[in-house]
């Protein structure tokens, strides 16, 4: 029993015991010069004893078992974990945005902290779609998407560049050990009691780790289709298409067009009790009421083709596919379509025509698309003009009469005395003159003439004339109708080429 007391007391001893500088650094395997900087960046415990550094062996044992997030901070000299705040700070005061200021006390961690904590922030207040940090052989570039374009917040050295990652990699519970594999997670951020969900994607590159931090649609009110800028006539023509009892309406556009968006509050003023309305989805975007919502899991096999062929079971008169990528997919679709359901779908594609071509590119007989199909939307997104700055701008006589041509050739005949407009840059659109975003949009419906043109083997060029012809509005026709009503610019379609 004494001899049990006396181990006990030495070991509390031992852990008591003060080592010198030199026993420190021989302990961790570590210089004496680097001990210092881990000293001066908080990283470890020390106390002075006169002159003198001392260190408890209990401290260095908890050193050598700290996590991998704090290994990469303390891997930073303490001046680039210090530009990090006032890389930040700087972003801030040039945007314009109130950020509070950072303890003058604080360790490196907690600076790491404060960048990413008012990063997210920025974020937020510039309504940003996504969060880029892109590495570079000296710097890191920190940039934000804002209303579709690419801004460069700030940069930062690229030494810091790896304690940030961590930081986020921590945020999302992905490995920080792991540097050789792209990995995903999601995290959240909490602001004037609203929450925004992020997901984030981490890939190796030549320069270390890059991170794209993308704002996802939960948890954001869903559009009402009465906000989406259609004009009369078409949208009389979606809500025609959505209310079929069969068929399939695509709705079509690049990646971030808001095609999804556009479709979902289509889909909302068509969901009733009454109606028995599935969506699969890959993953699940919005959950409405008086919707099933099926999500696949590609890990064990349950893909789209297998849930459609399940929820066919399950008597649907709506189905929602949330991507038509593949001919397994494309052929079912058309074949519910046929039998009596209103199918509804997306198409990663750059216009109508295209829609029809991929779709005979999965394999799909020409007949088969044509009766299977009752409308194409596509559309683009643009960025709005401010309204606390909108002024009206000059055009030349020579880019009207050729945006009159065009507009003509596409549905839409111009007034004889247009304005346009530009914003100037003010506080409220952070100097860029546009403040959010709207689309432009061209309606293709399958009327008889189509299908017969379509079904012929015409060309795109003559089956557009046919859909003007029967009042198709082109996209290009819907962006002049939007600049000249003071929605959008000129430079932002040309931007866009959209015109």
């Amino acid at each position: 029993m004494n001899t049990n007391n006396e181990k006990l007391k030495n070991g509390i001893a031992e852990e008591q015991e003060l080592l010198t500088l030199e026993e420190a650094a021989e302990y961790l395997c570590v210089s004496k010069s680097t001990l210092y900087r881990m000293l001066e960046n908080n990283a470890i415990r020390g106390r002075k004893v006169g002159r003198q550094w001392r260190f408890l062996q209990n401290d260095l044992r908890q050193y050598l078992h700290r996590d991998s997030e704090q290994i990469a901070i303390e891997s930073v000299n303490i001046e680039d974990v210090d530009s990090l705040t006032t890389a930040i700070n700087e972003a801030a005061s040039k945007l314009q945005i109130v950020i509070d200021p950072i303890d003058v006390n604080a360790n490196a961690q907690e600076k790491v902290n404060y960048f990413i904590s008012n990063l997210i922030l920025i974020s937020i207040q510039m309504n940003s779609s996504d969060i880029h940090l892109m590495p570079g052989k000296k710097v890191m570039s920190v940039k934000e998407r804002v209303d579709g374009v690419l801004r460069e917040i700030c940069t930062i050295p690229a030494a810091t560049a790896v304690a940030v990652i961590s930081r986020f990699k921590a945020m999302v519970d992905c490995s920080i050990e792991e540097k050789q594999l792209p990995q995903d997670g999601r995290f959240s951020a909490k602001h004037n009691d609203d929450t925004f969900d992020f997901s984030a994607s981490f890939i190796p590159t030549i320069y270390g780790e890059s991170m794209t931090a993308r704002r996802t649609l939960q948890g954001l009110p869903l559009m009402k289709l009465e906000d989406v800028q259609i004009q009369d006539d078409d949208m009389q023509r979606l809500r025609r298409w959505m209310k079929s009892p069969y068929g399939t309406v695509l709705f079509t556009g690049p990646t971030g067009s808001g095609k999804v968006t556009v479709l979902y509050a289509a889909l909302r003023e068509i969901t009733s009790p009454s109606i028995n309305t599935i969506a699969i989805e890959d993953p699940v975007m919005y959950e409405l009421e008086n919707v099933t919502h099926v999500s696949v899991n590609m890990r064990v096999g349950f893909t789209i083709p297998v849930a459609l062929r399940a929820i066919m079971r399950h008597d649907p008169d709506v189905i929602v596919v949330s991507e038509i990528r593949d001919r397994d997919t494309a052929l079912l679709t058309s074949q519910c379509a046929l039998t009596g359901h209103l199918m509804i779908s997306v198409l990663g594609v750059g216009s109508c025509l295209q829609g029809i071509k991929m779709l005979n590119d999965f394999g799909m007989e020409r007949h088969l698309i044509s009766e299977s199909m009752t409308g194409i939307i596509n559309q683009r997104l643009v960025r709005r003009i401010c309204g606390n700055c909108r002024v009206k701008t000059t055009v030349s006589q020579d880019k009207i009469d050729e945006m009159r041509k065009m507009a003509g050739e596409g549905g839409y005949k111009m007034p004889e005395k247009v304005e346009f407009s530009r914003g100037e840059g003010c506080s409220e659109c952070h100097g860029s003159g546009y403040r959010g975003r709207t689309g432009v949009y061209a309606l293709l419906e399958f009327t008889r003439k189509i299908r017969e043109a379509f079904n012929a083997g015409m060309p795109d060029e003559a089956i557009q004339k046919i859909a003007i012809r029967e009042g198709m509005h082109t996209m290009a026709a819907d962006g002049i109708r939007k600049a000249i009503e003071g929605v959008t610019t000129i430079d932002e379609l040309m931007l866009k080429e959209i015109i």
